[in-house]
C-alpha cells in the first residue's frame, strides 16, 4: 500500500472551484478535468476531487434519504468499506464529503484478506451492535481471494457472499428485501440513499478526517468577506 500524497491548498482550491462550479450546474467531466489541470493535482488529489466534489442539489438529495434504522437489515459493499477501514487503521487519510459519507482515496487498490478481516469484522459488529440490526456483506467476486475472505468472515459470525457485480446485489437487495445499503458509492445512493454509519465510525475511533465540508465553508466564507467585510 502506498501512502497518498495530500497537499491540502492545493485540495481545498480544488474543492471549492468544483464545487461552486457543478453546483451552478456545469457537466461534470469538463469541470473536473479543468480543476485537475488548474491545480496541478496528483492521482490521488484527483480521486479526492472525483469522489466528493458534487453539485448542492446532488448533496441535498443523497443526504434527504440518508437513514441509519435500528432493527433493520443492511446490505455492506465489502470493498467499498473494507478499504477505508485500513486506511483509518493505518492513519492515512480519509474524506468527509458533503454528503455525510467516508470515501478514501485508494482507487483500484485491494487489500489482502488477512489484511481486511479484522477492520471489516470488527466493524460488521459494531453496526449491528450500535443500530441493533443485522448486516450482509457483498464482496467482489472478480478480486482475487475474495471467496476465503468471506470464508473467513463467516467463521467471524459476520454474513458474507461473493458476487461478480457487487453494486447490483446491492440496489437488489434494497429494491426487494428492503435492506439499507453500507456503501460510498455515490450511483447506489442518488437511487436508493443508504447509511453513515461509518462517519460516525471514523470520527469515533480518531481517523485521520479531512473535513470537506469545512474546507467549503472556509472557502465560501472568504469569498462573502470580499462584498460583505466583517465589523
Amino acid at each position: 500500500m502506498e501512502a497518498p500524497r495530500l497537499r491540502l491548498d492545493r485540495l481545498r482550491g480544488a474543492l471549492l472551484d468544483a464545487f461552486v462550479l457543478l453546483s451552478r450546474g456545469y457537466p461534470r467531466k469538463p469541470v473536473l478535468d479543468l480543476v485537475y489541470a488548474k491545480w496541478g493535482l496528483n492521482r490521488w488529489e484527483r480521486l479526492a476531487v472525483y469522489h466528493c466534489s458534487h453539485g448542492v442539489e446532488t448533496i441535498r438529495r443523497v443526504r434527504s434519504m440518508t437513514r441509519c434504522y435500528t432493527r433493520a437489515w443492511y446490505s455492506v459493499d465489502g470493498y467499498n468499506v473494507g478499504v477505508s477501514l485500513v486506511c483509518m487503521d493505518r492513519g492515512v487519510p480519509v474524506l468527509l464529503c458533503p454528503d455525510g459519507y467516508i470515501r478514501d482515496v485508494m482507487g483500484g487498490w485491494k487489500p489482502r484478506p488477512e489484511e481486511l478481516l479484522d477492520p471489516l469484522a470488527d466493524y460488521i459488529h459494531s453496526l449491528e451492535e450500535s443500530l441493533s440490526s443485522r448486516a450482509v456483506v457483498y464482496l467482489d467476486a472478480r478480486v482475487s481471494r475474495s471467496g476465503e475472505l468471506a470464508s473467513m468472515l463467516r467463521r467471524r459470525g459476520v454474513l458474507a457472499a461473493t458476487s461478480r457485480t457487487t453494486d447490483k446485489s446491492v440496489l437488489l437487495s434494497a429494491a426487494r428485501r428492503g435492506y439499507t445499503p453500507v456503501t460510498s458509492d455515490i450511483v447506489v445512493l442518488e437511487r436508493v440513499g443508504g447509511c453513515n454509519h461509518l462517519t460516525h465510525y471514523a470520527l469515533l475511533n480518531g481517523a485521520n478526517v479531512i473535513d470537506v465540508p469545512l474546507i467549503l465553508r472556509e472557502g465560501l466564507e472568504e469569498v462573502l468577506e470580499l462584498w460583505i467585510p466583517r465589523g
